[in-house]
Formats: structure tokens, sequence, C-alpha cells
């Protein structure tokens, strides 16, 4: 199977679920994970996760990935505010301070990177990207 049909091949459950369920922000949010890691479609991204932040607008998920998205089309500064709210809303959730901390480290907010971090790390001790985040926040300084 070449790289085009397995990617067109693992858009259709996604596509599916968004014309089943177009009210769902979940659908939202699985349809623009699946475009921005697995596509590198970024931009295609973005759209649909602000269409399901119309609808579900503290979904957390929705939130970290919005600015996860913003972040991959190098518009860092914006990627702030809604991770920043994801944190806020799901102070539990470690994908937060993961997402959270690496953007941090990309505006060289150092010190409040490796505070994020290492509050994830109270979370899941030794997750590899909390402890990259934490030593390289050491680096920058």
């Amino acid at each position: 199977m070449t790289p085009i049909a397995a990617y067109d091949l693992g858009r259709v459950p996604y596509r599916e679920a968004l014309e089943l369920q177009p009210d769902s922000p979940e659908a939202h949010w699985a349809m623009a994970v699946f475009l921005r890691l697995a596509a590198s479609e970024s931009a295609s991204a973005l759209s649909i996760l602000q269409r399901g932040l119309e609808l579900a607008p503290d979904n957390v998920n929705l939130l970290r990935n919005l600015g996860l998205a913003r972040r991959a089309l190098g518009r860092v500064k914006e990627a702030l505010a809604p991770m920043r709210r994801a944190e806020q809303l799901d102070p539990r959730n470690f994908l937060n301070k993961v997402a959270l901390s690496g953007t941090l480290l990309r505006l060289h907010l150092s010190k409040e990177a490796r505070e994020v971090a290492d509050r994830g790390l109270e979370m899941v001790p030794g997750n590899y990207d909390l402890v990259l985040y934490k030593m390289l926040s050491f680096l920058q300084e």
C-alpha cells in the first residue's frame, strides 16, 4: 500500500464520524489529531478544532490541540492561551503539562516551563517529554 493510499484509508473513519455526528466535539478532536499528526496538515486541523470549540468552548482536548496546531504552524505566541486554558480547566491532565511546557520553552520562558514540567512530573514521574523539557529549561537559562 502506498503512503497516499494508507492516508486516504486512514482518513475515512474520521471523516465519517464528522458526517455522522457533526455536533460532536470528540469527532472534531479525532479528525484534527489525525490531520495534525498523520497527515501533517496543521492548517486543516486548525479550522476543524475551531469549529469544535464553537460547539464546546471548554473542551480540554480541543483547546490543547488548537495550541499544538498553532505551534506547528509557527504561531507559538497564539498557542499559549488555549494551552493555558486547557491546563486551568483540567490541571490533572499531564498532556496539558507536556504541551504547555514545550510551548513555554519555545517562547524562552524557561522558569515557567520548568515549573509546569515539575507539576507534570509529580503526576507521571519519569515522563520522557517532561524530563526533557525540564532539562532544556535549565540549558536555556
